[in-house]
């Protein structure tokens, strides 16, 4: 996942939340971490795009 280990996300959050948050998607529910993911994936995009 490029756009959450290899983007300025973790200038936001710190890479242990994003992992834990990732690891829970894909090993426990993905239904109920789908949308924290989400929206982690939209700020790394938004912060790309205006280079916040």
């Amino acid at each position: 996942m490029r756009w959450l280990f290899e983007s300025k996300l973790k200038d936001l959050i710190p890479l242990d939340i994003i992992q834990q948050f990732y690891d829970n998607f894909k090993e426990k529910d993905g239904i109920k971490y789908s949308h924290p993911v989400s929206m982690m994936l939209t700020l790394a995009l938004f912060q790309e795009k205006f280079n916040i």
